[in-house]
């Protein structure tokens, strides 16, 4: 009989046959045609027609959880199809990748892709997780549905993560993706590709989840976008959109100091909301404008917060500061149509420098005290002599 005739004839045992049969024949069949056939990939053998027993298999997060369990050390290929997996937990040394679209969903509370304590780890292709959570269009100011305790992807004390692809999670009642590193601050990820959707928290980094890169990445109609309490993460060429609150940084362990480049935080209820950071942030080539409906209306706050750089990109949102906070602008386009003058508490310093809108500098430019400190009255416009 030829192999893929055998091959086949395996892939369609009944579940009541067993799993650990399932796995053993698997693995028979992959040691003896693993010089012929092209379906063996680095240890695990992809079968015609596992898509279909897996859909089938009364528990196929169990089926799921057994390959990854037995694939430490190699990659694991997991055919296209919908699976009901509910939560599934990583192993250290391993490459997760698709063969095509899957699907992974859940309603528990575990998180459905747990790399927590996990180190050398790939997750690649197309993969989108969804959660138990109701899709959230709302984009107001009252912040809503209330957090629940769903993730989609952990991350705990995990090193040398890479994520990359199409890789979508939403409706997660809870965070699409939630990543702490209490002790080990240089988490060292790389993720690209990320979508994250209808959830309450689409990014959250806190408790020491430091050294992180986010690259290529969308977020959109959560209640927080992104939501960074720690430091030394990066963000770059992302969409943050139609969400409650776009970009929220707050006081944490080592807090902020990151950067986000090339970011568009637009049509979202706030921007940016920066609380209680005192370790400054970089933001280059960044867009904050619109609310929802995109006629203005958007906000960028500060509150007890210091060291906030906004440079070289374009803001038409209203702009506050708190009492004792720091904003330095310098070089944005500045959209004065849908954009107020800044409200500047007693004790707060902004420095807006080369800042300019349709019709010229803008009018509430800093200029130079002859202390050589800035204050925040509009620049004055000189004449030609």
């Amino acid at each position: 009989m030829p192999p893929h005739a055998r091959l086949r004839g395996i892939a369609r045992m009944r579940a009541e046959a067993g799993l650990t049969t399932f796995i053993r024949a698997t693995r028979q069949l992959a040691g003896r045609y693993a010089r012929r056939s092209h379906l063996l990939v680095i240890g695990v053998v992809m079968l015609p027609g596992l898509a279909a027993y897996l859909a089938s298999h009364r528990n196929p997060g169990a089926l799921l959880q057994a390959r990854i369990n037995a694939s430490a050390n190699a990659r694991l290929v997991i055919p296209a199809g919908t699976y009901a997996t509910g939560g599934l937990r990583c192993v250290s040394n391993l490459i997760i990748e698709s063969d095509g679209p899957v699907v992974l969903t859940s309603d528990t509370e575990a998180p459905i892709l747990d790399l927590s304590h996990c180190s050398n780890v790939s997750l690649r292709g197309d993969f989108t997780l969804i959660g138990k959570a109701p899709s959230y269009t709302g984009h107001t100011t009252q912040i809503g549905p209330a957090a629940g305790g769903q993730t989609g992807i952990k991350l705990d004390h995990s090193e040398r993560i890479s994520i990359e692809g199409r890789i979508e999670i939403r409706n997660i009642a809870g965070t699409c993706l939630d990543a702490q590193s209490s002790l080990a601050w240089q988490s060292v990820a790389l993720i690209r590709g990320l979508i994250v959707n209808h959830c309450y928290r689409g990014i959250h980094l806190h408790d020491a989840a430091e050294y992180m890169t986010f690259s290529d990445f969308n977020a959109f109609n959560n209640v927080y976008g992104v939501v960074v309490e720690s430091g030394n993460n990066t963000f770059s060429n992302g969409k943050v959109v139609y969400n409650s609150v776009a970009i929220r940084l707050a006081g944490g362990t080592n807090h902020a100091h990151g950067i986000f480049t090339a970011v568009e935080a637009n049509h979202n209820a706030i921007n940016l909301q920066v609380q209680d950071v005192t370790l400054g942030q970089t933001f280059l080539g960044c867009h904050f404008i619109g609310d929802q409906a995109g006629g203005g209306g958007s906000r960028i706050e500060l509150i007890a917060s210091k060291g906030v750089n906004i440079v070289g990109g374009q803001i038409g949102s209203d702009i506050s500061l708190d009492a004792g906070s720091q904003l330095s602008l310098q070089s944005n386009y500045i959209r004065t149509d849908i954009t107020n003058a800044p409200r500047v508490e007693a004790g707060s310093l902004l420095i807006a420098r080369d800042n300019f809108g349709p019709a010229g500098p803008w009018a509430s430019n800093s200029r130079s005290a002859p202390s050589g400190g800035f204050d925040n009255e509009p620049a004055r416009r000189l004449s030609r002599p």
